[in-house]
């Protein structure tokens, strides 16, 4: 009679565990790898989406140094995420939600962040060299000391971004909004300013 209602209580366990997982993965952004990188298993994946952040920190998945160059993460939910020094070389991130995401060190060249949400996200020392960021929200975006060259910032909006000390060389800022945002001579953006002759970039607001 113990055993068999053992044997019940394990198998109760084990259906609530097996209930968990599946809900936490039908609620995670789906992660598709391309053919020419390393592939992710799903359990891998699982892993990573769900490691938890500390207590006192604002939700978000906890993906530091995780290697996904070459991922289709396209209107991922990424919101207040910490990836510090990740590789998301060529990723593509078109639409996510990056707001308050921590991409401080993060390796985003030559990714496709198009009409992303990258409000007070903090990339100091990023580096978006070739980047693809056109239409993207980058309000208080901190880019401090980043390298954003010849990244394309065309029609985007970064109203009091911080690019000091940043490298925005070649960069295209055509039609982009800079209102209030701090250059990388660390003076505020006025109208007018010419980005091409001061800091060597592509174009003009």
């Amino acid at each position: 009679m113990k055993n068999r209602i053992s044997q019940n209580w394990q198998g109760f366990v084990l259906g609530v565990l097996v209930a968990v997982l599946a809900l936490g993965y039908l609620n995670s952004p789906k992660v598709a790898v391309a053919d020419d990188t390393n592939h992710l298993s799903t359990h891998d994946v699982l892993q990573i989406i769900a490691s938890p952040l500390p207590e006192n920190t604002t939700s978000g998945y906890y993906l530091p140094y995780v290697d996904l160059e070459n991922t289709f993460l396209d209107v991922a939910h990424l919101r207040f995420a910490n990836l510090s020094y990740a590789k998301l070389h060529a990723a593509t991130l078109k639409g996510a939600d990056l707001y308050g995401t921590i991409l401080r060190g993060v390796d985003l060249s030559e990714a496709s962040l198009d009409n992303a949400d990258l409000t007070n996200a903090y990339a100091i020392e990023a580096n978006l060299e070739n980047a693809n960021l056109p239409a993207t929200i980058l309000h208080h975006t901190n880019f401090e000391d980043a390298n954003l060259k010849s990244a394309n910032f065309s029609v985007a909006s970064l109203t009091n971004v911080n690019l000091a000390g940043a490298n925005i060389e070649g960069a295209d800022f055509s039609g982009a909004n800079l209102e209030n945002a701090t250059l990388p001579d660390e003076t505020i953006y006025k109208a007018g300013d010419n980005l091409v002759e001061r800091f060597k970039a592509a174009s003009n607001p």
